[in-house]
């Protein structure tokens, strides 16, 4: 049996309301990652993992996951994974492309197998690496909230003082208003994976190839970042989420644990029990009809993040009988967990040393490194203010060819661009920036390297 993502992450109850090539979520066998776009409708394919990958042609994973805004939900099977926080878009390179998306898992070695530890929201249960450092540049630059009466964000911790270099770069990392999307740091986002064939999005029609001939659709996995995408309100007057209308029942059970494991049996452990259950999903049947599923962007929500609406359908109901993928093409689709890239807090914290040179004061902050494990380099004294020269960037290690453009190339390491210039001086080699030294801790001898650098803090500052 392969490794199901869903039944490995702890489903304890929780009470929390183009490709990028240089992502950390998924190996170099996963397909292109997709986000669905408020331009056009999203139209795939959903179907199960094919069954020579030794997958489970399950619905769910018989689990649930409790949320106090949306009630409990099923844990989704082999062809998806919910529920997980990612922290996207993540450094200090002014290059989008050039930053990481990272998922907040922690994966285990024990003697019961792999297990799974999962951020939730809020930094609730696991607090992975992301969350450490962003809760520590949060607290560092006032602990900004947004005040709803006044409708600005104000700080919340007192007696803070404003004048240090680490105040000032702290709202830099992460921004008062922490709705920026482009900031170096944002706060992690409840996400859901769903692997399909995709037909359109964003107005782009998958089903042509380059030279205008029609071919299947593109194998993709889509990133659905909204929580309105996730699941709708419970006292929402019209359910329009991806869960809404995927688990629709026809039985009339509710969807109640205690009810469902009364009524079927264990469906966690116990695979009869599991099929019993779902045959009383309206679209239980989705390894035999394969179903259309549909997100419209329909108006702008908090923030003016777009706010979705799902629709699931048979493929029939649509594009007739005779469209169906064929078995060669369905043979792409793995399960999601062969997808996952190796992923545990010690790597999270060398790809944030990559992805934040310059920044280890930070880092060192939050408790993920420790400070004999930096090293300091001192930059050499202009003799008058120069512009800042951009950090060099980090070995390349060679790409791998791969043999289709679809899947992603296994590049570890991006060639980086001028990283975004903070306000404090850069070194001038990878490394620690050098902590501005007070004036009573300043050296008598004015060539000392103390001397020299408290005078270039002073020059910098006298320059703003």
């Amino acid at each position: 049996m392969s490794f199901n993502i869903n039944r490995a992450i702890n489903d304890d109850v929780s009470d929390s309301p183009r490709n990028s090539d240089y992502q950390k979520m998924f190996n170099d066998e996963a397909p292109s990652l997709g986000y669905i776009s408020s331009k056009a409708p999203c139209e795939f394919i959903m179907v199960p993992p094919h069954p020579s990958h030794g997958a489970s042609m399950a619905l769910t994973s018989g689990g649930f996951r409790s949320d106090k805004e949306r009630g409990i939900t099923p844990t989704l099977g082999q062809y998806g994974i919910d529920h997980v926080i990612v922290y996207r878009k993540i450094g200090n390179n002014p290059d989008p492309k050039q930053r990481r998306d990272i998922l907040a898992i922690n994966m285990v070695e024990t003697e019961d197998g792999l297990q799974i530890q999962a951020e939730r929201e809020w930094g609730k249960g696991y607090m992975s690496p992301m969350y450490k450092l962003r809760e520590f540049l949060w607290r560092t630059g006032g602990g900004h909230k947004y005040n709803k009466v006044l409708r600005r964000s104000e700080p919340t911790i007192k007696n803070i003082d404003t004048s240090t270099w680490e105040y000032k770069r702290a709202l830099e990392l992460v921004p008062a208003d922490g709705n920026d999307l482009n900031a170096p740091l944002g706060r992690g986002v409840r996400t859901l994976f769903l692997q399909g064939f995709v037909i359109n999005n964003a107005g782009i029609s998958y089903t042509t190839d380059e030279e205008g001939q029609a071919c299947w659709p593109k194998h993709k996995i889509l990133m659905i970042n909204q929580v309105s995408a996730i699941k709708s309100r419970l006292d929402a007057f019209q359910k329009e989420g991806f869960y809404d209308a995927l688990f629709v029942r026809k039985d009339g059970t509710d969807m109640d644990p205690q009810e469902i494991y009364d009524t079927y049996g264990d469906i966690l452990n116990n695979s009869s029990a599991l099929q019993a259950w779902e045959q009383g999903f309206v679209h239980g049947d989705f390894s035999v009809n394969q179903k259309l599923v549909t997100f419209s962007s329909y108006r702008s929500g908090p923030a003016g993040i777009s706010t979705y609406k799902c629709s699931v359908q048979n493929l029939a109901d649509k594009y007739g009988p005779d469209y169906k993928l064929p078995d060669e093409i369905l043979r792409k689709a793995r399960p999601m967990g062969d997808y996952i890239l190796k992923n545990n807090e010690q790597l999270q914290i060398e790809w944030l040393q990559e992805l934040f040179a310059g920044d280890e004061w930070a880092l060192e902050g939050a408790g993920l490194i420790n400070k004999s494990s930096v090293r300091i380099a001192v930059p050499a004294m202009p003799a008058a203010p120069a512009a800042p020269v951009a950090a060099p960037a980090p070995a390349i290690r060679p790409a791998v060819p791969t043999p289709a453009p679809s899947i992603r190339p296994a590049v570890d390491i991006p060639t980086a661009s001028a990283p975004r210039i903070p306000s404090m001086p850069m070194p001038a080699v990878p490394g620690a920036a050098p902590k501005m030294p007070s004036a009573a801790a300043a050296s008598d001898d004015p060539n000392s390297i103390t001397a020299r650098l408290f005078n270039l803090a002073g020059k910098i500052d006298n320059r703003g």
